[in-house]
Parts: structure tokens; sequence; C-alpha cells
């Protein structure tokens, strides 16, 4: 930052330095503390995807119900279907997040799963909290 007011450097450059030093006890907070994420690389991963499927869809039309639904719709094709994995040179196709979640598979078919899953058909255990 002191090497930056040196220089001639624009505002545009020097407000955001100057901004990220006045809060920068605040982003360092997460370090003080053993074991945690520092980041959240997994999420902001995901986020892009969703604000990507929402782009292409340009964002929302109608009522709230079909923006629910249309991102009800995304996040189960995210967690059933399964997702493509390039290491390098080859493709190969990796497990759904559902299959990892929950230790194997009913179906070899993506969808058949998610079927019986949203069917209760792979009901295990009763609800946590029941009314």
């Amino acid at each position: 930052m002191e090497a930056a007011q040196r220089e001639s450097y624009p505002n545009v450059i020097l407000d955001p330095l100057k901004k990220l030093k006045s809060n920068m006890s605040n982003y360092s907070m997460a370090y003080k503390y053993k074991g945690n994420h520092r980041t959240s690389n997994m999420l902001d991963r995901l986020m892009q995807e969703m604000d990507r499927h929402l782009y292409n869809t340009r964002y929302f039309h109608g009522t709230l119900e079909a923006a629910e639904q249309n991102i009800r719709g995304w996040v189960l094709i995210k967690n059933f279907a399964q997702q493509k994995n390039k290491n390098g040179k080859t493709t190969c196709w990796i497990k759904s997040p559902s299959e990892k979640l929950n230790g194997g598979r009913y179906h070899d078919c993506w969808l058949q799963n998610l079927l019986i899953f949203s069917s209760l058909g792979g009901f295990r255990r009763a609800p946590l909290n029941p009314k």
C-alpha cells in the first residue's frame, strides 16, 4: 500500500487498496482459529455454476413459484446426475453428490435414482424432529 502511494496510481486502484487495508482485521479473523477453512472455494464454485444457470435462463420470469421451481430443478439435477471429471486428457464420469452422500445408488440410471429418492422410496429413517 505504501509503495502504491509513493507512485502515482489512479484512485481506481488506490481506493480498493485503502478499503482492504482498513478491513484487514476483519479479513484475518478466520486465521485465529485452527482447522477452519480459510476460503469458501467449494461454495464459490457452486454459486458460480448457479449464476451461469440463472444467466442462461435470463434470471427469473413470472411468479415466485416459477423461480423456486427453476432453482429446485437445477439443484435436483446437480445432485443426482453424474458429473464429468476432466483430469488432464481423459474425461470420466464420477459419482453424483447424492451417491457419495448415501454411499450407494438404487439404479444405474441417475433419473431412476432421482425418482426413487423424491418418492420416498429411499426412505431410511424417521425424521429428526417429528411434529
